[in-house]
């Protein structure tokens, strides 16, 4: 019952005041034929309960293998359209900061040095009130390249060391994802990537590595 009238304040909903939330993709790079794992995050402000995200993109270069659940995994749906991916996603409990919603992972098939945009379509975030909140949309990119970029903590292969690295090591540690480079991963090199490689990349994020 409570999914259900979550679901009609989402199709409902009108804009609220409340405290902005930003929605965003990371500039991200793949292999041609391989596939990468993308994270659709979310800064919630004041807290979010759920709601819906689109994300469009060019079927001609790339296609969806996977959708995996981030944060908001209380009920979690996910819809494939021709040019976009949606889901639909609850939490068990107000969801404050910075947040995964979802992941996706692609597949490239399109020739080295060719790219699209990352896109929203249909972007739809509530409150626990049900109120609709103001959101701000950074869309991101996908490039196709030739070759890995050899860089330790590198995790998606975009040629920079980032949050976002460690935030797909700890969801591969967790749900299994899959990531563009175990290989730059393994920041310890130990054989193995492991919350201990997250937390080393992170060190490196903040120059303390």
């Amino acid at each position: 019952m409570r999914i259900c009238l979550v679901v009609l304040m989402v199709l409902l909903c009108v804009q609220s005041v409340a405290a902005e939330v930003t929605v965003s993709i990371p500039d991200v790079s793949v292999i041609e034929e391989e596939y990468l794992s993308v994270p659709v995050l979310v800064s919630a402000g004041d807290g979010i309960i759920g709601g819906e995200i689109v994300v469009s993109y060019d079927p001609g270069l790339f296609s969806v293998r996977e959708v995996v659940v981030g944060d908001f995994g209380h009920s979690f749906v996910a819809t494939w359209y021709t040019d976009s991916i949606g889901v639909f996603a609850l939490s068990d409990g107000l969801v404050v900061g910075d947040s995964l919603f979802f992941v996706v992972q692609f597949e490239a098939h399109g020739s080295p040095g060719e790219s699209c945009v990352l896109g929203f379509s249909r972007v739809v975030l509530t409150d626990e009130t049900g109120d609709c909140l103001e959101v701000v949309e950074v869309p991101g990119s996908l490039t196709i390249m030739p070759e890995y970029v050899q860089l330790v903590g590198d995790v998606n292969c975009d040629g920079v060391v980032s949050s976002v690295d460690a935030l797909l090591v700890m969801q591969h540690v967790m749900y299994g994802l899959d990531l563009c480079s175990e290989h730059n991963a393994d920041v310890n090199r130990d054989g193995v990537v492991t919350l201990v490689d997250a937390r080393l990349i992170l060190g490196m994020v903040a120059g303390n590595a």
